[in-house]
């Protein structure tokens, strides 16, 4: 194809964050690698994203009765945002190679994901708390390990 796509990264100086184009890349410059785990986290994202307003339309309807669903809906109200802009970011990634290497960018991503789970402990919770609490150490367990494979196939 040979169009060329510049990548950017965040900064930041005095008037806060500024993008700026770091360097020139091809579109062939992603490899499948990547585009694979690109679509993943948008999987993943995206099933986040249903889960959560599957689980509002019952505190919808039903209204907030406790602490518990107190959190978990002010959690998802924090979560669906920055889900949707993560599914936006990583899109534009995929479809125009355009790198946004940023802490910025990483602290959304974890936020969004972090907001979603406490929701989910939050949900649970409300049911009972011990499944809540297993729930949370559930999610522990599979971010650690989920870690240690990212970091493992790719240092």
């Amino acid at each position: 194809m040979g169009a060329n796509v510049a990548t950017a990264f965040f900064y930041q100086n005095k008037e806060g964050f500024v993008m700026e184009r770091e360097q020139e890349k091809s579109n062939n410059d992603m490899s499948e690698q990547d585009k694979r785990r690109w679509r993943s986290y948008i999987g993943l994202t995206g099933g986040l994203i249903a889960i959560i307003l599957i689980i509002l339309q019952d505190f919808i309807s039903s209204g907030i009765s406790d602490i518990a669903t107190l959190i978990a809906v002010i959690s998802f109200a924090l979560a669906l945002p920055l889900l949707a802009l993560n599914i936006f970011i990583l899109q534009i990634t995929l479809d125009y190679n355009f790198y946004l290497t940023s802490k910025v960018m990483l602290a959304i991503l974890a936020l969004s994901y972090l907001f979603a789970v406490t929701g989910l402990v939050a949900t649970f919770w409300h049911i009972a708390w011990f499944v809540g609490l297993i729930f949370l150490s559930a999610s522990i367990f599979v971010i650690v390990i989920g870690l240690i494979f990212i970091v493992k196939i790719d240092p």
